[in-house]
């Protein structure tokens, strides 16, 4: 692995729900229609379509899908929007793994990468979403317990961080 994922994988723990749902293989979408700005040329109107509909699968179903929603609490540390940027030690990781995840499956994905959608969300609505088919993946720092095993599959790091700077002089 590249050490992009293992730093993501170092830092927090990852929940991949891994069942697939045969009925549904197509994504399904709502269509948001914008009026072209008045100064553009543009004779037909744009549109947006935003992946909103409950979906289940596979790391190989997001790869063919090229849609990853990433479910984050809303924390100063995880992950916040400061001045219409996202930031955050998850917001960073998962650009990062992003971009790994674009450039592994470069070829697969052609000249259509996968983008990753972050949505902040409350940390009782992680697993309950992922759940019921809203996310993907879900970060932030749960804890395993033998209720949760039986629902979700956890990632975790497998080696242990060894160094560990000192921010302050106190």
């Amino acid at each position: 692995m590249t050490r992009i994922l293992v730093y993501l994988l170092r830092v927090m723990v990852i929940l991949i729900m891994t069942t697939v749902v045969e009925a549904q293989t197509m994504l399904t979408t709502t269509e948001v229609v914008a009026e072209p700005a008045k100064s553009a040329n543009v004779g037909k109107t744009r549109q947006l379509r935003i992946a909103n509909q409950p979906w289940i699968g596979d790391f190989d179903r997001m790869i063919e899908r090229r849609i990853i929603r990433i479910y984050v609490p809303y924390s100063r540390s995880l992950y916040f929007v400061d001045k219409g940027r996202e930031r955050g030690i998850a917001a960073d990781l998962i650009r990062d793994f992003e971009r790994w995840v674009n450039q592994k499956y470069a070829k697969k994905l052609g000249k259509r990468p996968l983008t990753i959608y972050i949505v902040a969300a409350t940390r009782d609505r992680l697993l309950a979403d992922l759940n019921d088919g809203l996310a993907d993946i879900a970060v932030g720092n749960l804890t395993v317990t033998e209720e949760r095993l039986k629902v979700v599959d956890f990632i975790a790091p497998d080696e242990k961080i060894t160094n560990i700077e000192r921010l302050s002089k106190n």
